[in-house]
């Protein structure tokens, strides 16, 4: 498929494109796609085979949804390496990249890099100070089934990044989880 960019909008989070496109049959059409301003990251805290989830409040689904943590890189503090913070040192025991994913293949073209964090104890970190934001939940693996069963994990990254979670070496995954 051939394609000219056609940048119709831009702010310091990203860009959205609407492409012209000729497609392999030689039909001409546009092709809307967003790219972020830099890598994404989410985090897959572990300890003791419960992993982390973070409950937000989600405006466009109007309820709380469980999901990893997750954000953005910037070039001095690429996502693909492990934290190397002092505060990251206490916290974390070792990291290791699973793999990548992406929030939709066909309108966003920046992936999100996969990082599991096992993590010293299971702490409870400050939520931000945003009231949509609330304390992690350390779920085991049964807890963790029946949120996905339930809905209460509803982020399709963490869907995502939970399949490569239990993808991951036999010596990585979660009893329970690996049906």
């Amino acid at each position: 498929m051939d394609r000219r960019q056609v940048r119709v909008f831009g702010n310091r989070f990203g860009e959205l494109f609407n492409d012209a496109v000729v497609s392999a049959a030689g039909v001409a059409g546009t092709y809307l796609r967003w790219r972020w301003r830099s890598a994404g990251v989410i985090v897959l805290p572990v300890h003791a085979g419960d992993i982390a989830l973070v409950p937000a409040y989600r405006y466009l689904i109007g309820d709380v949804s469980l999901s990893f943590p997750a954000g953005r890189s910037t070039p001095a503090k690429p996502c693909a390496r492990p934290p190397s913070g002092s505060c990251a040192k206490r916290l974390a025991a070792s990291t290791q990249m699973l793999g990548e994913v992406y929030a939709e293949t066909g309108l966003i073209e920046s992936s999100c890099a996969v990082v599991r964090v096992d993590v010293r104890a299971a702490v409870m970190a400050r939520p931000e100070a945003m009231e949509s934001v609330a304390a992690p939940r350390w779920l085991s693996s049964g807890d963790t089934r029946q949120a996905i069963v339930s809905g209460e994990i509803r982020c399709g990254l963490t869907l995502a990044a939970l399949a490569l979670y239990l993808a991951s070496p036999v010596g990585h995954q979660p009893a329970g989880l690996e049906r």
